[in-house]
């Protein structure tokens, strides 16, 4: 018998992985992991180099945990102008008047996370299925 689960988003999904035996919330944490490093790599490399290679250099993976066996992972630019750089400015000016001119936007972390989420979804979504449940997405 193939028992039935409907997962509405992520929050359902999550729920269903924390019930899964311990080997296989093992695997689902390899996963996360393994999906927030990619990201990483991914960011790093679409950010440019610039003279000081801060964009690049401080991009970090934050791993949590829960006490029932749930894991995170945040992907995180914490050079102090990774914003900017990702989402662009207005031309601005110095006190003297002069244009410091507009930065375009870079839009490459949020692309990037929205590529490793499904990918990390798909494994995920995987998981459930082999240990007996059905996953369907349902459309809005």
């Amino acid at each position: 018998m193939n028992a039935k689960l409907e997962i509405k988003g992520l929050d359902e999904l999550r729920a269903a992985l924390k019930k899964l035996p311990a080997d296989l919330q093992r695997e689902a944490a390899v996963i996360v992991q393994a999906q927030a490093e990619q990201m990483a790599v991914d960011v790093q490399g679409a950010f440019p180099l610039g003279p000081t290679g801060n964009l690049r250099s401080q991009v970090r993976v934050a791993l949590g945990s829960d006490a029932v066996g749930g894991v995170s992972a945040k992907v995180l630019a914490t050079a102090k102008h990774s914003h900017i750089w990702e989402k662009g400015t207005k031309s601005r000016q110095w006190k003297n008047g002069k244009s410091t001119g507009t930065m375009p936007a870079g839009n490459k972390f949020i692309p990037i996370a929205i590529l490793r989420r499904r990918v990390m979804t798909a494994a995920l979504v995987d998981i459930v299925e082999r240990a007996g449940l059905t996953v369907t997405t349902l459309a809005a």
